[in-house]
């Protein structure tokens, strides 16, 4: 089955109709909303946005040996193609070095293919998009194994092999075998 935009449902509108003001209060906090009353009565609530997944990858590099091997080259200048960036961060060029740690990968594989902006893009393309603003070893390979495992892309696969061609009927051969 394949949602369209018409059977989505938005979690955010559903929230509004169903659930109540005071559950509403809590799951703002619950995401770290600053919330105050004014002076005149109305509440206020303050969301500050940040980039979670560009943290939990900074978190992670204390974890990665590679990372750290290609950190200690690199401050010892024997390393050209990397820098340490001022969050310190290990940067590939332009690219953040994603360390080898699979949960990381898996959610910033997941952020480019199965998010509401991404939606399921091919592997070329998914590489494409990511190898911008990301990096790791076998990447190419890695997206592409995540995409070939993705349920819905398989659901939905359109076959791009050409037809065999019209079909020709078989010639019937009449073999008298009452002689």
């Amino acid at each position: 089955m394949v949602a369209d935009a018409l059977s989505r449902k938005n979690k955010a509108t559903m929230g509004r109709l169903t659930v109540g003001k005071e559950q509403q209060l809590a799951e703002l906090k619950e995401m770290g909303a600053d919330l105050d009353i004014n002076a005149g009565g109305g509440l206020v609530a303050q969301l500050l946005v940040r980039p979670t997944c560009q943290e939990q990858i900074l978190h992670a590099k204390f974890h990665d040996k590679e990372g750290s091997k290609i950190r200690k080259n690199v401050e010892a200048r024997v390393e050209m193609k990397f820098r340490v960036a001022d969050d310190g961060s290990l940067m590939m060029g332009q690219r953040l070095y994603v360390p080898n740690d699979e949960t990381v990968k898996r959610m910033v594989l997941q952020e480019a293919h199965k998010s509401k902006l991404s939606i399921h893009p091919g592997s070329t393309k998914m590489y494409r998009d990511l190898k911008h603003l990301n990096w790791w070893p076998n990447m190419k390979r890695e997206i592409a194994e995540y995409v070939s495992k993705c349920e819905i892309c398989q659901q939905v696969k359109v076959e791009h092999q050409r037809p065999t061609g019209p079909l020709q009927p078989l010639q019937i051969i009449n073999l008298n075998l009452s002689k």
